[in-house]
């Protein structure tokens, strides 16, 4: 699903792009999927940290 909505981002920056002058607006569109990929990794990240955490501290 997210790989899905990954490559739909990628394309409508590609098309944004391909429009005489909408080059930035492509870049700053190119500029958000990336930060919030970022932020969806760093959320799961601490998701399995909390995981571990709560499976070892019981043991």
């Amino acid at each position: 699903m997210e790989l899905l909505y990954k490559n739909s981002g990628r394309s409508m920056a590609m098309a944004v792009v391909h429009i005489p002058g909408g080059m930035w607006v492509g870049l700053i569109i190119v500029t958000v999927i990336v930060m919030v990929n970022m932020v969806s990794v760093i959320v799961m990240a601490r998701r399995i940290a909390a995981i571990i955490v709560m499976a070892v501290v019981p043991s």
